[in-house]
């Protein structure tokens, strides 16, 4: 059965909003990753939205060379200034490690293409670092058998993450790499730029795993929609029996929090705020950015009230709002563990799983990375998580290179 027809046993096409109410808005709050692989929860994106992407062309060779902070930040970045650009709308989105994925309605196309271009200027300009941006209809994905549809999973009161099955991404990735000079998928940077990428902050080091690594999960399922899903299911299990439960696993965790003061974690920040303003508001930045560390600090060590925030719960919203666990058409993690926990979870993966229902690629580390997007502090905060020196990027090209020995075998 095909990602289509799933859908019309699970509300194929949405009803229309209410007044004033968004397509994320309407989506129904579930409250676990195991409700999240249930296809019954996920509704179709409308059929005249838009996908948009953005990647780090030769991610892999910049992240061996020690890039990986600037990749992640590149990605995120896209999503602090399209986040920017609908507030006060939500809209779905989710990180993929070098880059970024949004779905938004046709309206906003034009705003949204001069946010994705002035971020690969950004990009460029000030890292060197090649982002590739599309944008991709969905009624195109609808017409190649596949779609996107959408869940919102409450990681707190005040914070939701969106969760995508379908298979609509991964196709609206493909047709954007597609390396053929007239893709109509694929944007340039020529045409109006502008972007708004308040709210990213890159405040914090490397948080270094409780129980020796930290390792970064791709896992990928064959077969029709239910099979995934029930692959995945047993997949949760595993990993819930092999590391524990989300609070024993978490990556971040209060002893790992430490505020870096090392210029080359926040240079990523200074730049990306700063983007094309002038030398003098960019070194300005740059002290203020100091400053806010060392007041941060004090602040958060003695649990005070300041600039009507209470900082007492900070850092326990800060690990609650993470989103170290998702579904982007993959299962992704990123664990805290042993190196017997994760033999143990790759064991029980390959005994269960033949090649042709799974692949899967993992990188290991010994911290988690970190890059937040801060709409306010006392609340509403999110922040993104990827395995150090690599993480997702890596463990997707060794599940690519596995896709690709299975297609040629």
């Amino acid at each position: 059965m095909s990602a289509r027809q799933i859908s019309k046993n699970h509300l194929d096409e949405l009803v229309p909003p209410a007044e004033g109410i968004s397509f994320v808005q309407q989506l129904p709050l579930i409250k676990s990753l195991r409700e999240a692989v249930d296809p019954g929860v996920y509704r179709r994106l409308p059929k005249d939205w838009l996908i948009a992407l953005t990647d780090v062309q030769g991610s892999t060779e910049n992240l061996r060379l020690g890039r990986y902070k600037e990749v992640n930040g590149v990605g995120v970045a896209a999503i602090a200034g399209v986040r920017n650009q609908h507030k006060p709308e939500e809209i779905p989105f989710v990180f993929g490690g070098d880059g970024a994925t949004f779905c938004l309605p046709p309206e906003r196309r034009a705003d949204v293409e001069a946010v994705l271009r002035a971020s690969s200027r950004m990009a460029r300009e000030d890292f060197g670092l090649k982002l590739r941006i599309g944008i991709v209809p969905h009624a195109d994905i609808i017409a190649q058998g596949r779609e996107v549809r959408v869940a919102r999973l409450q990681l707190t009161e005040w914070v939701t993450q969106t969760m995508f099955m379908g298979g609509g991404l991964e196709k609206a990735d493909e047709l954007v790499k597609d390396p053929r000079a007239d893709n109509p998928y694929r944007l340039t940077e020529e045409g109006p730029q502008n972007a708004d990428f308040s709210g990213l902050e890159c405040r914090w080091d490397n948080v270094p795993s409780r129980h020796g690594e930290t390792v970064a999960y791709i896992f990928r399922a064959m077969g029709t929609e239910h099979q995934r899903a029930s692959i995945f299911r047993q997949l949760i299990a595993m990993v819930e029996d092999a590391y524990g439960d989300s609070e024993q696993s978490n990556p971040l965790h209060l002893g790992g929090l430490k505020l870096t003061n090392k210029p080359a974690l926040l240079r990523l920040e200074q730049r990306v705020r700063t983007f094309a303003q002038n030398a003098v508001r960019r070194w300005s930045y740059g002290k203020y950015l100091r400053l806010q560390i060392i007041v941060g600090r004090i602040i958060m060590k003695y649990g005070l009230k300041f600039a009507g925030v209470d900082w007492s719960h900070y850092q326990r919203d800060l690990i609650a709002n993470a989103d170290f666990r998702k579904i982007d058409d993959c299962l992704r993690f990123v664990l805290s563990g042993t190196t017997g926990q994760r033999e143990e979870l790759i064991a029980r993966v390959k005994e269960a799983f033949k090649p042709e229902q799974l692949v899967f690629g993992s990188h290991v580390a010994d911290s988690a990375i970190m890059t937040c997007v801060i709409d306010d502090y006392q609340h509403e905060h999110l922040h993104f998580v990827d395995g150090a020196d690599g993480g997702y990027a890596l463990a997707a090209k060794q599940m690519k290179a596995k896709i690709k020995a299975l297609e040629t075998a």
